[in-house]
């Protein structure tokens, strides 16, 4: 009788073990969009004067001949920071997902581009307002 006890104690274990990972993977699925672009918010910041490609809190601001691209510092596999590399490149440090930085997917495991919040540009004030979250 003993044996049997621990048998099923032992199985019981496993589903557990086998389980948990498979519904937080399936959470993670199911609510990326939900906690990684929240649209409520607003973040506004003082417009460069120079191009380049620039952090501002959650969000990479990419400016090259007057034209403002806003993409969010997010990968859309599981929602880690980006690295940005010296080769015009961000990489995902949790799994190795590369983009574009104009947030084109360049290998997976991520398969959407970056996502690219609404934002207002106010040129006369040197304003940039991003619309998502911060």
């Amino acid at each position: 009788m003993k044996k049997k006890e621990s048998r099923r104690k032992f199985i019981n274990y496993l589903g557990m073990i086998f389980a948990f990972p498979f519904l937080f993977i399936v959470y993670l699925f199911f609510n990326q969009d939900l906690t990684i672009y929240k649209k409520n918010n607003s973040f506004v910041i003082d417009l460069p004067v120079s191009d380049g490609f620039y952090l501002f809190g959650e969000y990479f601001v990419n400016i090259k001949d007057g034209q403002v691209e806003v993409i969010l510092n997010r990968c859309t596999h599981l929602g880690c920071k980006l690295l940005e590399k010296s080769d015009d490149k961000l990489i995902c440090p949790c799994h190795g997902s590369k983009f574009t930085k104009t947030g084109i997917v360049l290998n997976g495991p991520a398969e959407k581009n970056l996502y690219k919040p609404d934002f207002l540009l106010d040129r006369k004030h040197k304003k940039l307002t991003i619309y998502g979250k911060i």
